[in-house]
């Protein structure tokens, strides 16, 4: 008896040139010649897109320049009520100094409550320097200031007015005190009004991209 494989015809691979293998197996061990389908990417959730756009650094170098500056003059404003604002010249009595501890001119010593507003100014803007945006603080801190300012003005005002029997003479605590509250109202202004704008620009952007 023959080989019973001998009745199967070798098979010809590859097939002669010109011809096409029609339906051949592939050759052992070749494996799936399709690769594999990649898999879905991760839809991104609504609003990711316009988020990924309209993104900034948080604090610009403006706000961040006036947030130094309002707690440069936040601090000087709480050191001046430490320093002498006036002289008082007392008929009977002598010389005596006052600040905002101790008023030698009857009326109420303002300088446990400019230190108060003098915190609440640089713990508003002290966020922007470690870049991060607080509106709310911001306009907690320009208030503050506003405040102290009004206190430093009518503090002036006070020093020029006529006392019976007493003169009084403005010093140096006094200009200490009005520079540190300008210093600090300017930084304040400018750190609120960096992040007023930097709020309108990403809305407006935001609307744009939607």
């Amino acid at each position: 008896m023959g080989d019973p494989m001998s009745a199967t015809p070798p098979s010809s691979w590859p097939p002669p040139t010109g011809q096409v293998p029609v339906d051949l197996p592939p050759p052992p061990g070749a494996g799936s010649v399709t690769p594999p389908p990649f898999p879905p990417l991760p839809a991104a959730p609504f609003g990711a897109a316009a988020t990924s756009i309209v993104r900034h650094p948080t604090v610009g170098r403006r706000q961040r320049w006036g947030a130094i500056a309002g707690v440069l003059g936040a601090a000087g404003l709480a050191a001046g009520t430490f320093l002498p604002w006036w002289r008082a010249d007392v008929e009977g009595t002598g010389t005596r100094f006052g600040n905002g501890w101790h008023n030698v001119l009857g009326d109420m010593s303002w300088g446990p409550v400019l230190l108060v507003l003098a915190a609440v100014a640089a713990a508003g803007v002290a966020p922007a320097l470690a870049n991060v945006r607080s509106a709310p603080a911001a306009f907690a801190s320009a208030g503050a200031t506003g405040i102290a300012v009004l206190v430093v003005i009518a503090q002036t005002l006070t020093a020029f007015e006529g006392h019976p029997h007493t003169g009084v003479t403005v010093t140096y605590g006094l200009a200490v005190l009005s520079a540190s509250a300008l210093i600090a109202a300017v930084g304040v202004g400018l750190a609120v009004g960096s992040d007023r704008a930097a709020k309108v620009s990403d809305s407006r952007a935001v609307g744009a991209v939607g």
